[in-house]
C-alpha cells in the first residue's frame, strides 16, 4: 500500500513537471507571422532585403528602408508579431524615415521570416540586436545606431545597449519590468494559467536554455 502510495505521488510529480515543460515550450516558441501586413514595397519605400546570423547561428532576415542618411534607427519588434505587422514598428519606421534617417527593420528569432530559435523575450533577442548591428556596421558603414523598441523588442534594445557601445540611443516603449515579470504575464495571458508557475518556466529556462530570468529585471 504505502508502495502505490509512493509510486502515485512520484507519478503526480513526474505529470506536473511534464505539464510545466510543455507550457514553456509554448511559451518559447509562439505562433509565427509569416505574412507582412505592411512591407516597404507597398509605401514605395527603397529598400533591400538582407539576411545574416544571430550568434547561435540562428538566421535573421530583414529589410534596409532607405531614408536621407541622417543616422541610422534599426526597429525591433514585440512578442509574437514580426517587423511588418504591428500599427507600432509601422509608425516608427515612417516617423523616422520622415525625419531622414535610414531605418533597419528585422524579425527576431522563432518570428516572422527568420530562423527557428526558441524566443526567450529578450537575452538572445539582444544577440539578435547585436548581430543586425554588427550586419550594419559592415554592410553600411554604420558606427552608431539608434534603437526603438516595443514590448519584447524593447527589452531586448536594453538589454543591448548594456553590451554594445555603438548603440547610441535607446526608445524603450512598453518593456517589461524584467524577464521575471514577463514570465508571470505570459503565464496570465498567453496561456490562462496561475503565475505562480512561474519558478517552473523560469527553472526550464536555466535548464535548457542557460538563461536565468532573474538576471534580467530592468526595476522592481
Amino acid at each position: 500500500m504505502v508502495e502505490l502510495l509512493l509510486y502515485g505521488i512520484i507519478g503526480a510529480v513526474l505529470a506536473f513537471l511534464l505539464f510545466t515543460l510543455l507550457v514553456f515550450l509554448k511559451m518559447t516558441n509562439p505562433p509565427r507571422k509569416e505574412v507582412y501586413e505592411w512591407t516597404p514595397e507597398k509605401s514605395g519605400y527603397d529598400y533591400t532585403d538582407f539576411a545574416t546570423a544571430s550568434k547561435d547561428g540562428t538566421k535573421l532576415y530583414g529589410w534596409h528602408i532607405k531614408g536621407g542618411g541622417k543616422g541610422l534607427v534599426i526597429v525591433a519588434h514585440g512578442y509574437t508579431e514580426n517587423m511588418g505587422n504591428g500599427s507600432y514598428v509601422r509608425k516608427a519606421i515612417e516617423g523616422m524615415l520622415s525625419r531622414d534617417f535610414d531605418v533597419v527593420a528585422f524579425d527576431f528569432r522563432g518570428h516572422g521570416r527568420s530562423g527557428e530559435a526558441p524566443s526567450t523575450v529578450g537575452p538572445r533577442e539582444a544577440e539578435d540586436i547585436i548581430a543586425v548591428i554588427d550586419w550594419a556596421e559592415k554592410k553600411l558603414g554604420a558606427e552608431k545606431v539608434a534603437l526603438i523598441g516595443y514590448s519584447m523588442g524593447a527589452m531586448a534594445s536594453i538589454i543591448a545597449s548594456t553590451m554594445d557601445d555603438r548603440v547610441a540611443v535607446v526608445v524603450a516603449d512598453s518593456p517589461p519590468p524584467g524577464l521575471p515579470q514577463a514570465i508571470v504575464r505570459g503565464l496570465k495571458v498567453f496561456a490562462g494559467l496561475p503565475g505562480e508557475l512561474a519558478s517552473f518556466i523560469k527553472l526550464w529556462a536555466r535548464l535548457l536554455y542557460k538563461v536565468n530570468p532573474d538576471n534580467y529585471v530592468m526595476w522592481d
